[in-house]
């Protein structure tokens, strides 16, 4: 009588199988911390930590997110910048969200709405204006490299045309098409302290100028 082989030995019995199935488990749990890591850097953004919120977002990005992570984890980060009035940065965010399928017309509904996936976009009506038109631009641009008929699908793919197969974009054309004007920005978490610093110290100054030429106007007596 032949031995009943319970079917994970099969599968382990094909090259590879056991590989595919370490992998897969690897992604699964990847996926998973950056499910909680996104959950955390959400609560902070609830109770006001705005700098912890964007620090645990860029990290779910490092942690192996699914599609729907990535793209929530980019949006939560582009309103975080956008909150601190830090245009060049929420742009870079929302690009990188763009690239991998966000529609931000949509998070912002569902932010809006309450969804716990996404934050409320708050940030001045200028900087929400100039994100709008900039994930539209990005959006046409993603939608034209994807089509091979474009000019622009032809140019990243003219060598695959060439070879008879059918053009396509990569990650690394789609970031370069829909890049931003960034030299010399400061990405990092110290450079964002000290530009939000600066916004905070000339609204300080400012106040207190202001503060005094409304008591010398008010009571020009007490020159």
């Amino acid at each position: 009588m032949q031995a009943i082989v319970p079917a994970s030995q099969h599968l382990t019995g094909f090259p590879g199988a056991s590989l595919r199935c370490r992998s897969a488990a690897l992604h699964a749990e990847g996926a998973s911390e950056a499910s909680r890591t996104l959950e955390q850097g959400m609560q902070k953004f609830r109770n006001g930590d705005r700098m912890g919120a964007v620090m645990l977002f860029e990290k779910a990005l490092k942690q192996n997110p699914s599609l729907e992570e990535r793209q929530a984890a980019n949006y939560n980060a582009t309103c975080v910048h956008a909150s601190f009035g830090d245009l060049e940065l929420a742009q870079v965010t929302l690009r990188d969200g763009v690239n991998c399928g966000l529609d931000f017309e949509a998070a912002i509904e569902a932010g809006a709405q309450g969804d716990a996936r996404y934050c409320p976009l708050r940030a001045s009506q200028q900087v929400i204006i100039q994100l709008r038109k900039f994930a539209k631009a990005a959006q046409r641009m993603r939608s034209a490299v994807a089509d091979p008929n474009s000019p622009r699908a032809a140019l990243a793919g003219g060598g695959a045309r060439g070879s008879g197969q059918r053009a396509s974009l990569n990650d690394s054309d789609l970031s370069a098409l829909l890049q931003t004007d960034v030299k010399g920005l400061d990405a990092s978490m110290f450079g964002i302290v000290r530009r939000v610093a600066v916004v905070l110290l000339t609204g300080i100054i400012l106040g207190v100028v202001l503060f005094y030429a409304g008591l010398q106007y008010a009571f020009p007596e007490y020159k």
